[in-house]
């Protein structure tokens, strides 16, 4: 019994719950094994008591880290039909080694087309690859064959495949120069699944690459290696699980909220982090694309900070020319136009910023290139705008002269002084209970 991953699929309450029930049981204590606090046996008259309390601070929204379905329930029979309840799941690739899990991309294939874009993501994970303007497409289009290969191998050969068994097979790969071509230590495997299963896609492209000279198959082998390396560091590696993984049909559906947690110092994150993001995107316009209406039940808005800073999200410029017709819409954080263009390239920044109906300019940069834009955009002299006075904002919107405005004080907000203030006190009287 995981008691740890069944708290995470249902809350702690709902858990504690259904533990407190069987406790009198020494086998249930024993599987138990004290992987959590065990709970009292009136933990099921608390969380009356606690919907209670949560709902006299006369809040309207609430937000949940996990699951919790027994408090939510309670709440909904106690709320009114206004109040809204949001599930929030904490994606935290900052920290993946202190227990936190994220979502494993093997599970989110099905389809070819799946597999293909996996596979094409994956081998274009070479930082080398992305700064470069005159990389061979060839290594790229042979390392993309290689993955795909493994990936299918991995899916049609394990009961339960992962992305780590992947990696560990790509690991296992040595090449050797036999006289007449190569030879490979994974040979006898994919001859096994080729008696079995010949006309299998893994067996195909593994075959390809076999017929590759050796110096060309062993500088595939070493550009893949550092994409695998950079996609995907030991502390992911560790970290992904199956279980983590969020259906986006019903993300779409209700009240979910996820938060993808990176670090600005850890930039072994990032490649992952927009991994994750194509991810979401391809499975939410997917599942659009089957509704009658081509849009999703709800609206699903995008959020990133530091936009420009990092790894680009595979083919983003393509989906947000798109992507708003099925519900979708993003805002987007970025320290300079400069920095945009070094990620996503020109034509894509371009792109980017031609689809954004809303740009918000803030004062306080010295970016020539980000000045120019705002200047040519407003019909401000180049020294005004890179000069403004801090404070103000400039903002564009469709079919709108530009506005120059202060910008809104938020710390002065009277709902924002009191929502602090009931925290505080809340705070004061946790410490006191304690």
């Amino acid at each position: 019994m995981d008691v740890r991953k069944t708290a995470r699929e249902i809350g702690l309450f709902e858990t504690g719950i259904n533990l407190a029930r069987v406790l009198g049981s020494p086998d249930v204590l024993a599987k138990v094994d004290l992987s959590m606090p065990l709970p009292d046996e009136d933990i099921a008259d608390s969380v009356p008591q606690i919907a209670a309390w949560l709902r006299g601070f006369g809040k309207r929204k609430y937000l949940f880290l996990t699951p919790e379905i027994a408090l939510i329930e309670e709440m909904a029979r106690l709320g009114q039909p206004q109040e809204e309840v949001t599930l929030v799941l904490p994606w935290d690739l900052a920290n993946p080694g202190k227990g936190s899990r994220v979502p494993d991309p093997i599970a989110y294939l099905s389809s070819d087309n799946d597999v293909q874009e996996l596979a094409r993501q994956i081998a274009r994970g070479n930082p080398e690859y992305q700064r470069a303007t005159r990389f061979d497409p060839y290594w790229k289009d042979a390392s993309e064959a290689l993955m795909t290969g493994l990936i299918y191998y991995v899916l049609v050969t394990q009961p339960k495949p992962s992305m780590k068994q992947v990696i560990d097979t790509f690991y296992q790969l040595r090449i050797m120069e036999n006289g007449k071509g190569i030879c490979t230590s994974l040979d006898s495997q994919f001859a096994w699944l080729e008696r079995r299963a010949p006309d299998s896609v893994a067996v195909r492209k593994f075959c390809s690459f076999s017929q590759l000279p050796y110096v060309t198959a062993s500088c595939v082998r070493d550009d893949l290696e550092k994409s695998i390396q950079t996609m995907f560091p030991v502390s992911i590696q560790a970290a992904m699980s199956g279980a983590a993984s969020v259906s986006f049909e019903d993300f779409a559906t209700s009240r979910t909220a996820i938060f993808i947690l990176t670090s600005p110092f850890r930039t072994a994150q990032y490649a992952f982090a927009n991994l994750l993001f194509s991810i979401a995107i391809r499975q939410l316009v997917e599942f659009a694309e089957t509704r009658e209406n081509q849009r999703l039940p709800r609206n699903v808005k995008l959020f990133f900070d530091d936009f420009g800073c990092g790894f680009p999200i595979q083919n983003y410029e393509k989906a947000i020319s798109t992507f708003r017709s099925a519900g979708i819409s993003s805002m987007m954080l970025c320290q300079s136009l400069s920095q945009l263009d070094a990620t996503y390239g020109q034509d894509g920044s371009t792109v980017i910023l031609d689809n954004c109906s809303t740009l918000v300019y803030l004062p306080g940069g010295l970016n020539q290139k980000t000045g120019a834009y705002i200047s040519g955009m407003s019909g401000l002299p180049l020294d005004e705008v890179l000069f403004m006075e801090m404070g103000n904002v400039v903002v564009f919107q469709s079919g709108k002269p530009p506005l120059i405005a202060p910008r809104y004080d938020t710390l002065a907000d009277p709902v924002y002084q009191q929502f602090m203030a009931a925290g505080t006190a809340v705070g004061a009287e946790n410490r006191g209970a304690v």
